[in-house]
């Protein structure tokens, strides 16, 4: 039993590194504790303009330096993250995303996308706000464009989480007492 438990804070050290920087540890610990699913933002934006060299000049500037984007559930943020639109010419490409857990429910998701449109007298940010339904053990999909964001269908996770490697090792444990 004691050398699962070490495979099982190994893996979850090396999940929660990537996939939830700004949530803290002990609030993403108390999260998975209770009944979680996830939520996947997926970004592409193909639309991205060039940062204006001069007023009235073509469109032909470097790629936009402050791109970020901001997810709030419930009025909490969960992540705040610098976004590389990449490409040689305008309009530049962004295409990315996020996955983090959230606690099962319904909910009400704010998306905030700001700097990716330069060419404004101040920096743009384009806020959608719509509801989720957080199935537990389920991964719920959002995408956005640039300008819409659209709500996928809710699926199973299968990616590996705690109940899924506790359940193996039980599995293994019995095994091997026979």
């Amino acid at each position: 039993m004691r050398y699962s438990m070490i495979i099982i804070s190994i893996i979850l050290n090396f999940t929660f590194v990537g996939c939830a920087k700004a949530i803290s540890p002990p609030r993403a610990d108390y999260i998975l504790s209770k009944p979680h699913g996830w939520l996947e933002v997926t970004i592409k934006d193909e639309e991205i303009p060039a940062v204006p060299q001069e007023k009235g000049k073509e469109k032909t500037g470097p790629i936009p330096p402050y791109c970020s984007l901001t997810v709030y559930h419930n009025n909490e943020r969960f992540i705040t993250e610098s976004l590389d639109p990449v490409g040689d010419q305008p309009p530049y490409k962004l295409d990315t995303g996020f996955r983090f857990p959230l606690p099962s429910g319904a909910g009400e998701i704010e998306l905030i996308y700001s700097g990716c449109e330069p060419d404004q007298e101040e920096p743009q940010s384009i806020k959608q706000k719509f509801s989720v339904f957080i199935d537990e053990g389920h991964v719920s999909p959002i995408s956005f464009d640039g300008n819409v964001v659209a709500v996928g269908v809710n699926y199973e996770n299968k990616t590996a989480n705690f109940e899924s490697i506790d359940k193996r090792l039980r599995k293994i444990e019995t095994i091997l007492e026979k």
